[in-house]
């Protein structure tokens, strides 16, 4: 009997989506940081953080995770995070735009002693609200041997209208993208 297999695996993708990710979180560490050139919905080129991972999975990020790790690793410098672990889960709740497409979210890191409390909004229109990040030390690890994350149901991220990579096939094909 052959592997039962999620449909996305079917589609070529050079970035990390949320089927890959477990459905309690996986946890990444980050290997190297790189400013990649996407395509939006509007067919304009957009400049992302893309992050690459020991295992040889890449993350195309956005605002909203950027502005987590920056709080849950005390600095807004992405060499800084180099090296660290975070952890990402598959939120159902993330918007795009308007709509409620789901996407890849930070929900903490095992080297967290402590949760991470910060009042958050996306926007300047988006009244804050409270983050918590979590100490992850049980979540699976994303294998060093593997180049993809374990498979399972996913996990969580929200970030309004950025064409991030958190819906795969929309708003993310990579002009450019070589680790620097």
């Amino acid at each position: 009997m052959s592997q039962q297999r999620v449909w996305r695996e079917y589609f070529d993708n050079e970035y990390l989506t949320g089927d890959a990710l477990a459905a309690e979180g996986t946890t990444f560490t980050i290997a190297d940081k790189a400013r990649a050139a996407v395509e939006n919905t509007k067919g304009e080129l957009e400049h992302k953080l893309v992050l690459a991972f020991t295992n040889g999975s890449k993350w195309l990020t956005n605002v909203t995770n950027c502005s987590f790790m920056t709080q849950m690793f005390g600095s807004n410098q992405p060499a800084d995070w180099v090296g660290k672990r975070v952890t990402l889960q598959f939120d159902p709740t993330v918007k795009f735009g308007k709509d409620i497409v789901g996407g890849i979210r930070v929900i903490g890191s095992p080297e967290l002693t402590e949760p991470v409390r910060f009042m958050f909004a996306a926007n300047s229109r988006q009244k804050p609200r409270q983050v918590t990040l979590k100490p992850t030390g049980d979540a699976p690890h994303a294998s060093e041997n593997d180049t993809e994350a374990p498979s399972g149901d996913s996990g969580a991220e929200s970030d309004a209208g950025a064409a991030d990579g958190t819906i795969p096939g929309r708003g993310a094909k990579s002009a450019q993208g070589e680790l620097a």
